[in-house]
């Protein structure tokens, strides 16, 4: 069995995510848990270093990284 790209999906949106997620898993990359904002999405990049990160510049959560 081939190794599968994991990636992480972060936008403010749940259509947009759940758009990318089914279009991705389709593809055959591992969709590794969603984020929601910025402060979520660091979070789930430092738990599970994807291969590839798509994310929504304009979303809460991302001016103030604390």
């Amino acid at each position: 069995m081939e190794d599968q790209f994991s990636v992480l999906i972060v936008d403010d949106s749940i259509t947009v995510r759940t758009a990318l997620k089914h279009t991705l898993e389709r593809a055959g990359y591992l969709v590794v848990p969603e984020a929601e904002n910025g402060k979520a999405g660091v979070e789930n990049f430092i738990k599970f270093q994807p291969d590839i990160t798509i994310l929504d510049m304009v979303m809460p959560a991302t001016s103030k990284m604390e």
